[in-house]
């Protein structure tokens, strides 16, 4: 009785992984001619190798073994292209399979920068005649990280509900800081806002 009731259980949690997405990878697919192309994104800043297998209709693909392919860290990479049959529309399904543990036998393809969620959501808020926003603005835009610039004077609201937390909001000339939901008075650059999301 105690066998069948440890085997039900890990058959249970067996294909609770096994199922489970894996969060750093994000699979999109775009049609092109009579192609259609399967993308993974990375959202980590980690390199991960990914294998996918696609199971479905409306399309043709090579057989065999799927091979892993490397797709470093923030970027976009082209998996697999499939070729749709004529007159059809490709449904398919995906199991995927992503490696922190890099093999050389990766196949290594071209690949798209793209911006990814910062551990803590970032918020700018920019008063006029800003002295140091050039300069945060500049060292996000470079950074991996995607963040949301607010300008103050163009929203009340904002002002309104920052200025009990804020003072001297009417006049000051410096980039308002939020990380997470709090505010960072004391961050004046990129490189310190990028230090604080480390911490």
């Amino acid at each position: 009785m105690k066998f069948k009731l440890l085997l039900t259980l890990l058959s249970i949690l067996y294909c609770t992984v096994f199922y489970a997405q894996d969060k750093r990878i994000t699979i999109e697919d775009e049609q092109v001619k009579n192609r259609l192309l399967i993308y993974a994104s990375n959202n980590t800043l980690t390199d991960l190798d990914v294998a996918i297998t696609l199971k479905g209709t409306g399309f043709r693909q090579r057989r065999g073994v799927p091979r892993k392919v490397r797709v470093p860290g923030r970027s976009k990479v082209n998996l697999i292209s499939v070729v749709i049959e004529r007159d059809q529309e490709p449904k398919y399904t995906y199991t995927m399979e992503v490696s922190d543990s890099l093999t050389r036998r990766s196949l290594v393809k071209q690949f798209e920068l793209i911006k990814i969620k910062p551990s803590k959501l970032i918020t700018l808020y920019k008063p006029d005649n800003c002295s140091n926003c050039e300069d945060i603005i500049t060292g996000l835009d470079e950074s991996p990280f995607i963040y949301k610039t607010i300008t103050l004077s163009e929203n009340e609201t904002i002002k309104t509900q920052l200025a009990p937390y804020v003072p001297n909001l009417e006049t000051t000339d410096k980039m308002i800081v939020m990380l997470g939901g709090n505010l960072y008075p004391e961050i004046e650059t990129a490189e310190a806002l990028l230090e604080e999301l480390q911490k």
